[in-house]
This record gives structure tokens, C-alpha cells and sequence, in this order.
């Protein structure tokens, strides 16, 4: 008998588990003690270039569900309601499919639900065992691994829905015993899910590169909707006994696109030690952070919007790259400039920040602040917290509450230029070049 036969012929015991050509349906019985062990089955017995068909609710049971074959997708059973060719589009035009009067997981074809606890949180790492509860997992990569489509898919109730890590390999899922594989993860496609309801939606450490995020939708998550980071990260060890730092490489060319961020009580999407990162078209609306980057080269930030979050946009270090066109309403910090490194923020709108609308903190090194609107603020543009190196040039204003453009006495060898018509400052500060503005001192 052929080897793949006899494959075929095994899987087709496993409960939830029907094969056609370079796809397997595996329908979800929402039993986590058949569900989960179903989807492995599928996952290791699957060819590079098969499609997993997903079809109804799989409970998983908090062990990872892992990855470790190239090309893959899996693909959930799509809802077109409104015959445009887009899937799931409840997220986006309110369809209730089932008729209860909420938008919720019963109105998805696809669920992948974690596991949760008496009020309904996910459960996060188990003290005693490690690693829990992580949903679909890439870790312990050998080599290198390449295209991994994940579509039309409502994750619920995990503490991590998808977690990508191939340097670094936990075989028995507890930090103790990790194993670095030194491996790579490229060509990763996230596009149609909904993440709800976890700790944190989505996640790519180290070595991960082409991974793209593109129209999903992601609620209520705790940490942060979507995040990639590179540099260096927490393991956390079982038994409370704390965490562990593990070096990991650096993700090149993430795209963060057409993404609506909602309720999060972190931050909606972040990127942190990544190179040539594209953030672009994404909403965000009351979440308590917005769109952040740290330590990132080569960033380009354009065309978003932001609405009712603390701070709506955090560039901390960044070094090299653009935030155009952006759109902030409602927050308290419009757009965070901290210490950052040949950076222009142009063209940007700020409505109604109730502190300021930009501000520009630390030292920072061929950064402007060019053209931007700032309308209804409490402050327009606030320097301080020894803010240098600054050109904040052409920018407009209207309906200031207090004034347009302050600077904090410790700032120095910052440029002011035609950005008004009225600036404050408690202190001249060192070296701060005022010029073409009308200054107010107190």
C-alpha cells in the first residue's frame, strides 16, 4: 500500500477528519478532547501545499496546536453576505447571521476557542506545566519554514490565538527545557480572522519575516491585538519561579494593513526591533493604546485612524522612517515622539488632544515635525522632558486651548519655525531657535 494511502486511511478514523485533493476538511466538534488532537492529526499528516478546510467550533484543550510544515493554509468556511468577494464581512457591516442581537462567534462558520475561566478570561500560562493555552503555534523551527496562510477564522479565549517563534523550541512547553533551534519562519499571511477575547490576538518573535496582517479584526484583547518583536524576550518559567531572557533575531518586512483595533486594553498593534515595517490603513477606536513602535528601522506609518485611546500614536527610538497622513481624535497624546533618529512625522491631524497633540520628548536626531493640523487641543505641540534636536516646522493650528507650541525650561537645540501663532515657554531653555512664530512668555 502507498505510503500516502495508508496516511489518508489513518486520518480518516480520527473523528472530524475528510480528505479531497491537497485539502483536508476537518470539521470541529466543539469537544476539546476530540477537537484539538483532530487538528494535530491533520497538521502532521499534512503535505507542503495542502489546504486544512476548517469547518465549525474547535475547542482546543490548552495544549499548542504546532506547525512545522511549509505551506500551509487553513482556511476557514467563509461568509460573503454581501456577494463582494470578502468574507466574514459581520466585522465589517454589522451582519448578526444568526439573528440573537449581538455580533459574536455563533456568527462565524470557523471558531477556534481556547480555553477560559469561570468568568470568562482566557486561562494564561499554567503555573505548574508552563506554556498554555497558545492556540496555533510555529516554534522550533529547523532551517528554514515558508508560507503559512491563516483566513476567515474567529479566534476566542486564548492566551496567545497564533504564536510564532521558530528560534526557540519548547517540546514539553515549559521554559526549562526549551531548545534553540536557530530556524526562520518567512511568507506568513493573516487575513479575514477575528481575534477576541485573548490575552493577546497574534504574535511574530524573532525570526519572522513577510509576515503580513491584512482586514482582520481584533476585540478585546488584553496585551495587544497584533505584535511583532525582535530583540530579545520573556520565557516565563513554571511554578511563579519568574522568566527567563532569550535573545531572538530581528523581523524584517511586516505589514500591518486595513486592521480594526477595538476595546483592547493594551495597545492594538505593535512593532518592536523589526526592520522595513509597513503600518498602514488600520483603525483603532477605544483601545488604551493605539499604534506603537520601538527601536524599529525603516518604519512607515500612514494612513490610519485613531480614535478615543489615551495615546493614539508611540514612536519610542525609532530609527529611520515616515508617519504620513495619520488621523487622531479624542486621545490625551495625539502622536508620542521619544528619542527617535531621522524620522519625519508629516502631514499628520489631531483633533481634540486633551493634553497635547504632539509630544516631543528626549533627544532626538534629524526628526521634523512638518505640516501637520492640530485642531482643539489642550496644547498643540509640547516639548519637554528634555526634548532636543527637534524641527518642528509648518505645522498649523486652531482652537488651542491653551497655547500652541510649549517648551518645558529643560529643552535645548530645538527649531521652531512658522509654527503658531502663539508660543509659550516657562524658560528659554539652551540654544532653542525660535523663528517666524509669536512668542507669548508668561
Amino acid at each position: 500500500m502507498l505510503p500516502y494511502l495508508k496516511t489518508v486511511l489513518a486520518l480518516a478514523a480520527i473523528p472530524g477528519i475528510a480528505f479531497a485533493t491537497n485539502v483536508v476538511t476537518v470539521v470541529g466538534t466543539d469537544d476539546p478532547a476530540i477537537d484539538r488532537p483532530a487538528l494535530q492529526a491533520a497538521v502532521d499528516a499534512a503535505a507542503p501545499g495542502t489546504t486544512l478546510r476548517l469547518i465549525g467550533t474547535f475547542a482546543l484543550d490548552g495544549e499548542r496546536v504546532l506547525i512545522l510544515t511549509s505551506d500551509l493554509v487553513f482556511a476557514g468556511e467563509a461568509i460573503d453576505d454581501d456577494g463582494d468577494g470578502h468574507s466574514n464581512e459581520d466585522w465589517v457591516d454589522g451582519s448578526d447571521n444568526d439573528g440573537d442581537g449581538q455580533i459574536d462567534e455563533d456568527d462565524w462558520n470557523t471558531v477556534i476557542r481556547g480555553v477560559v475561566d469561570e468568568t470568562g478570561l482566557p486561562v494564561l500560562d499554567d503555573g505548574v506545566n508552563g506554556l498554555f493555552n497558545r492556540g496555533l503555534v510555529v516554534e522550533g523551527v529547523a532551517g528554514t519554514q515558508t508560507g503559512l496562510v491563516i483566513r476567515d477564522i474567529f479566534f476566542t479565549g486564548h492566551h496567545r490565538a497564533v504564536d510564532l517563534f521558530p528560534e526557540w523550541g519548547t517540546p514539553t512547553g515549559r521554559c526549562e527545557d526549551r531548545v534553540f533551534t536557530g530556524g526562520e519562519l518567512r511568507h506568513v499571511l493573516f487575513e479575514g480572522n477575528r481575534f477576541d477575547n485573548s490575552q493577546l490576538g497574534a504574535l511574530g518573535l524573532g525570526e519572522v519575516h513577510q509576515i503580513t496582517a491584512k482586514r482582520n479584526l481584533f476585540v478585546g484583547n488584553n496585551i495587544a491585538g497584533f505584535l511583532v518583536e525582535g530583540g530579545d524576550v520573556d520565557c516565563p518559567l513554571a511554578g511563579g519561579a519568574g522568566a527567563d531572557r532569550l535573545a531572538i533575531g530581528t523581523p524584517t518586512a511586516t505589514s500591518i494593513l486595513s486592521n480594526r483595533f477595538f476595546g483592547t486594553f493594551g495597545f492594538g498593534a505593535a512593532t518592536a526591533e523589526t526592520h522595513g515595517a509597513l503600518i498602514w490603513d488600520n483603525e483603532v477606536s477605544g483601545s488604551t493604546g493605539g499604534l506603537v513602535s520601538l527601536l524599529d528601522e525603516g518604519l512607515v506609518m500612514a494612513g490610519n485612524r485613531i480614535t478615543d485611546t489615551p495615546i493614539g500614536i508611540s514612536l519610542f527610538e525609532t530609527n529611520g522612517g515616515i508617519v504620513l497622513g495619520n488621523e487622531v481624535a479624542g486621545a490625551f497624546i495625539g502622536i508620542e515622539v521619544d528619542e527617535t533618529r531621522r524620522v519625519l512625522v508629516w502631514n499628520n491631524r489631531v483633533s481634540g488632544a486633551l493634553i497635547s497633540g504632539f509630544s516631543l520628548t528626549r533627544s532626538a536626531t534629524q526628526t521634523t515635525v512638518f505640516g501637520n493640523e492640530i485642531e482643539d487641543s489642550f496644547i498643540g505641540i509640547l516639548l519637554e522632558f528634555e526634548g532636543s534636536g527637534f524641527k518642528v516646522i509648518n505645522n498649523s493650528f486652531s482652537g488651542s486651548l491653551f497655547v500652541d507650541v510649549s517648551l518645558d525650561f529643560d529643552t535645548s537645540d530645538n527649531l521652531v519655525f512658522n509654527s503658531g501663532p502663539t508660543i509659550t515657554a516657562e524658560d528659554l531653555g539652551n540654544d532653542n531657535r525660535l523663528l517666524g512664530n509669536i512668542l507669548l512668555l508668561p
